[in-house]
């Protein structure tokens, strides 16, 4: 298993040995996780204990240990900033992700305890800067970020670095867009490691949605839900009319219509324990509303992890969080389907 799931399972079991209503697990056991938030009349809930839940994969009930919240208080942050610059957003709205990327680079990489991670990704990624503690020129890296020309310009190209982008099995790619947006969510999450080992990463990714391989959001969902990095959407251009949304995709055999690609990828924050937002106006102040409420978000998360039960041969499995009564509020998050 990765570290993040080792280190859980070791936590798994300490847990266990201090109260009965945790089961322990053996370290070399392979865990299933499951992130979640729990949401109350607009507040996140930071309590909740195993008595609160029920755990089900597949219809049937699992043992299973709580830990949470993710985001220990004092917990260093590695915000993952990742930008799409295909034809179909820089054409369209640079103007609008530069001047998000800009506030909210600025004003993360200027907050105690986090540090920032700026990449852009069209069919290739790249990355700009990070992690750092500090951006000075939050201005430069968002217009390099946001406008894929101006990688030809002084002081962008030297600063990008490349990292390779491969599609999942069975999945395939059109000739007619460059926008890989599920496979660049993967590697991010893969290559960019947390700055220390207490470190919780979370991940906003500005984009329309509008993809050019046959990827899926679950393709996406299962290396987050491997690393326990909550993917926040910040979708750009959802407001568009049904037939304009159309049209971008138009010509692409097999693909959806653009806006319900568009749909499909503000869904990858629920899968992934994280929530998506609607970028529909650009002003600082919503900028920063944004990121607020993703790391107060982020602070309030949940994980549970069980043993999937052994069979003659690896199944899909369906599991799922959910609370036993209604009074604690809703659940975000919490569901995946994996094969084991």
């Amino acid at each position: 298993m990765i570290h993040r799931v080792a280190r859980f399972a070791c936590a798994l079991v300490l847990v266990g040995a201090v109260a009965a209503q945790h089961p322990s697990f053996r370290t070399d056991t392979n865990l299933a996780t499951l992130t979640f938030s729990v949401e109350k009349n607009g507040r996140f809930l930071t309590t909740l204990s195993s008595s609160d839940l029920t755990v089900l994969e597949n219809g049937k009930p699992q043992r299973f240990s709580l830990l949470g919240p993710l985001m220990r208080e004092a917990a260093p942050i590695d915000l993952i900033v990742l930008a799409d610059t295909s034809s179909s957003v820089s054409d369209d709205h640079a103007g609008q992700v530069e001047t998000f990327l800009r506030d909210v680079m600025a004003v993360a990489a200027g907050r105690h305890g986090i540090t920032v991670t700026a990449l852009a990704f069209s069919e290739n990624l790249v990355r700009f800067t990070g992690p750092v503690a500090a951006m000075p020129d939050a201005e430069r890296a968002a217009r390099c970020l946001s406008r894929p020309r101006a990688v030809s310009q002084a002081g962008c190209a030297s600063s990008l670095q490349p990292i390779a982008l491969s599609l999942p099995a069975t999945r395939t790619a059109s000739t007619r867009g460059s926008s890989w947006i599920f496979e660049a969510i993967i590697a991010t999450i893969r290559s960019v490691r947390p700055s220390a080992p207490e470190a919780q990463r979370l991940l906003l990714v500005i984009s329309d949605g509008v993809s050019s391989t046959s990827s899926e959001p679950r393709d996406a969902a299962s290396a987050a839900h491997e690393e326990s990095v909550p993917v926040y959407p910040i979708v750009v251009g959802r407001a568009q009319s049904r037939q304009q949304a159309a049209a971008l995709a138009s010509g692409t055999p097999g693909l959806p219509p653009a806006d319900l690609q568009s749909e499909r990828f503000a869904q990858l924050g629920d899968m992934t324990g994280g929530r998506s937002f609607d970028l529909r106006h650009s002003a600082r102040e919503v900028h920063e509303a944004i990121m607020r409420t993703a790391l107060t978000h982020a602070g309030s998360q949940f994980v549970v992890g069980y043993a999937p039960v052994p069979a003659d041969r690896k199944i899909r499995r369906t599991a799922e969080v959910k609370l036993r009564s209604k009074s604690l509020g809703g659940i975000r998050g919490g569901k995946r389907t994996f094969v084991h």
